[in-house]
């Protein structure tokens, strides 16, 4: 509907990851390497969150029960939470690996910034995800793991975000705004309406669509663009589409399941549990958010990337396995 468009963000959000994409795996090719790419993620990312934590509640002096971020444009709100569940799966990896107390404290740190910044933003889709990120990550240590969620329960209870979780959620605008997706993928089931992103919300007759729901949602806002990774590739590719991509999570998945079942080294094991974690993490804040812009695809990127690392790492020390 849109060529434009679609071919710059072929180039824009396509193009440019598959080259991130191979410019990491060759530049951080071993475990040794992987461990230097994870502190990377987690230095910056903690950096950030502190930035942001000062800049927001102590310069601006934004009360601690206004959700966090509310103002930002780039990393929102209900996007921010990304990297913070996914800085917290890969500190409690190093924390793991560490050989002393200093690495252990150091990673340690690193994790109360980004549960500071989940809490304080107030993402339901976040906070799911980090319980079930934490519940793959910890999979091994289960008393650990039953005082954690009983640490996240406690917080959650008493913080702000608890009461996300008790509003009416049945009348939710995701859940309208899905049902309009669907409506435009009933009329584009094949080719889609075009990969550009602008396309949904530029060139469609979104009233038209909303015209065929359910009176209930007649009165809610329209909006400009899916809230859900899934409907988003299923309205810009078609149905084909969106098979392909749930094809090439299914393989990222099972690429790394399979180390278990075919005797990986520890360290393997431990590293797998964490790229599954974090790629479990936004799989499922991506069922919720509307995750295709720089930022999230950079993480989604950096995730895939690991898991090619860690089958090249498995396969290049058990020749046999390759065969």
């Amino acid at each position: 509907m849109n060529p434009a468009n679609s071919m710059h963000d072929i180039y824009a959000h396509l193009l440019k990851y598959i080259l991130l994409y191979f410019i990491l795996v060759n530049g951080f090719c071993s475990l040794k390497k992987l461990s230097v790419l994870s502190w990377i993620l987690i230095v910056s990312a903690s950096s950030l969150f502190v930035w942001r934590l000062y800049y927001y509640y102590v310069k601006l002096g934004t009360p601690f029960a206004e959700r966090f971020g509310a103002s930002f444009t780039e990393v929102t709100t209900n996007l921010v939470g990304i990297i913070a569940v996914v800085s917290i799966v890969f500190s409690i990896h190093n924390i793991s690996q560490a050989k002393g107390w200093p690495g252990r404290m150091f990673f340690a740190s690193c994790i109360l910034p980004a549960l500071a910044v989940i809490f304080l933003a107030q993402t339901r889709s976040v906070l799911i995800a980090l319980v079930v990120s934490l519940t793959v990550v910890l999979s091994a240590r289960k008393k650990v793991l039953a005082g954690v969620l009983l640490l996240l329960g406690v917080i959650l209870s008493v913080s702000p975000a608890g009461g996300r979780f008790t509003s009416n959620m049945a009348d939710n605008l995701r859940i309208k705004h899905g049902l309009l997706v669907w409506e435009v993928v009933k009329d584009y089931p094949v080719t889609g309406i075009g990969f550009g992103m602008q396309t949904f919300g530029g060139d469609l007759d979104l009233q038209r669509y909303n015209a065929r729901l359910p009176e209930r949602f007649q009165g809610q806002e329209i909006l400009l663009n899916p809230h859900n990774m899934y409907t988003d590739i299923a309205v810009r590719t078609g149905i084909p589409g969106i098979i392909f991509f749930l094809g090439v999570i299914f393989v990222f998945f099972r690429m790394l399941w399979q180390f278990r079942k075919n005797g990986a080294s520890d360290n393997i094991v431990s590293w797998v549990n964490a790229v599954i974690a974090a790629g479990v993490s936004f799989f499922i804040i991506g069922f919720f958010e509307p995750v295709f812009s720089h930022y999230p695809e950079s993480v989604l990127c950096v995730i895939f990337a690991m898991g090619t690392i860690l089958w090249r790492s498995n396969r290049d020390s058990r020749p046999s396995m390759a065969e």
